[in-house]
């Protein structure tokens, strides 16, 4: 059973690879040097789904009865493996306040109450810093400044 594939789609030209190697169809191409296997197991599917883009050559009615017959054998499967899959019950995700969040929310509270916040500006941090003595440099960032002045309220409580 030698197979054909002709290109009959809307586009001028396509291609697509098989095994690594590029086949390019313009429209009414026919090609017989495609694998066998990647037709039977890409193109007919499709064809059976509706399109319109492929003609398979070379069958005969009795090929084509032998792999509807295959399919409809491997149904009986498919529907087993669909009928193992265990539906799990939807997880709940709680939000549990642990002591470390709680603390977090604390620390944060009290940089709020002491005039520091994430909105400041690189300026007014390096300056809140070092009003409270807290070693910073020139290439001090944003983040740096906030973990050292949440580590400097943490300690300080």
């Amino acid at each position: 059973m030698a197979l054909s594939l002709r290109y009959v789609g809307a586009r001028p030209y396509t291609e697509f690879k098989v095994n690594g190697l590029v086949m390019g169809f313009s429209r009414g191409m026919v090609r017989e040097d495609i694998d066998e296997m990647f037709i039977t197991s890409k193109i007919m599917p499709m064809i059976e789904n509706g399109s319109t883009s492929w003609i398979v050559e070379g069958l005969d009615k009795k090929s084509s009865k032998k792999q509807k017959k295959m399919l409809k054998a491997l149904e009986p499967v498919v529907e087993e493996v669909v009928e193992e899959v265990v539906v799990e019950e939807p997880v709940v995700e709680e939000i549990v306040e642990t002591p470390e969040t709680a603390s977090m929310l604390s620390v944060e509270a009290l940089l709020e109450e002491q005039g520091f916040s994430s909105s400041l500006t690189r300026a007014q941090m390096m300056a809140w810093c070092s009003a409270r003595g807290l070693p910073t440099a020139n290439t001090s960032t944003k983040a740096s400044m906030t973990d050292l002045a949440r580590e400097h309220v943490a300690g300080s409580n």
